[in-house]
């Protein structure tokens, strides 16, 4: 895998998704769920807490094409200038 630069706008590709998700503190493992309770994780096989992490979808735009693609973690905090736990609070109260 390589890096490289796209100059390109970038638009929120559907306003209605959901911002954030729960993993697992652990692994990482992405768990679709509003419950924060304590699960046991499939993936590392431990009882852990679930953590709120920034994850969207983008799309990036230029004169030739467009493309569909996720954000997440810090650079999503970054843009969007939140963590996923307010975003999350907001959707549970």
């Amino acid at each position: 895998m390589g890096l490289f630069y796209v100059k390109a706008e970038m638009a929120i590709s559907n306003e209605l998704q959901e911002f954030s998700v729960f993993e697992c503190s652990s692994c990482k493992q992405k768990k679709h769920t509003k419950d924060r309770k304590d699960f046991e994780c499939p993936k590392c096989n431990r009882k852990t807490t679930l953590v709120p992490r920034c994850i969207f979808q983008i799309d990036l735009i230029n004169g030739t094409a467009t493309t569909t693609t996720s954000i997440s973690g810090k650079i999503g905090t970054k843009i969007t200038l939140h963590d996923g736990r307010r975003h999350i609070w907001h959707n549970l109260r």
